[in-house]
């Protein structure tokens, strides 16, 4: 129990802490010499979270375990963090009920992961929809291959993908046009063969 990366403490039903090991010093801060005796309230639980809590030591009274709870707990710092909690009964030998025992994840970090995780994809989503755009049925010229952008108006293809994308263009000739447009020019750049 002391060795464990997640914090482990004991309470009674009132929410007096009975136990604290390193793991929840680590994660609150608290030594246990500082919080032995004192209530989760006191110590780890937000206001504004108080009824929660109470409802799951009310939920343990009736022999319930609670599963990977997700909610927000204060550090000795003032720090918000979020926590994942299990919360398991504890009985004396005889059965009876005496208190709960609560293992706790710190996952700021990882909610905060999987926070930039969604901008990301959400911004990639974005851009993704943007290039998009080039898709679908465009008016072009069949014969100077212009393109009739939103406003109706005939403009340059290179020049709308240009207003669209993040393309850049230079220009050049394929073999097909330099044959046709510069005949001459073409011919007196091949290579001869002799």
């Amino acid at each position: 129990m002391e060795n464990a990366e997640e914090a482990i403490i004991g309470e009674r039903l009132d929410g007096t802490i009975t136990s604290w090991n390193f793991g929840a010093e680590r994660i609150y801060g608290y030594t246990a010499a500082e919080v032995l005796g004192q209530t989760i309230y006191s110590a780890i639980v937000l206001t504004e979270k108080r009824e929660e809590i109470e409802g799951i030591l009310n939920a343990i009274t009736r022999g319930l375990r609670v599963n990977r709870f997700q909610t927000k707990q204060l550090r000795k710092d003032r720090k918000v963090i979020d926590v994942s909690l299990t919360i398991s009964p504890i009985k004396d030998a005889h059965g009876t009920l005496t208190g709960a025992s609560s293992i706790v994840r710190d996952i700021t970090e990882a909610l905060a992961a999987e926070s930039e995780r969604k901008r990301l994809i959400n911004e990639l989503q974005e851009a993704l929809a943007e290039v998009k755009t080039l898709r679908g049925i465009l008016p072009i010229c069949m014969g100077c291959k212009q393109i009739r952008n939103e406003e109706g108006a005939w403009t340059q293809l290179d020049i709308y993908i240009s207003e669209h994308t993040d393309a850049k263009f230079s220009h050049g000739l394929c073999v097909p046009c330099a044959q046709s447009m510069y005949p001459e020019i073409y011919e007196k750049s091949q290579p001869k063969n002799d």
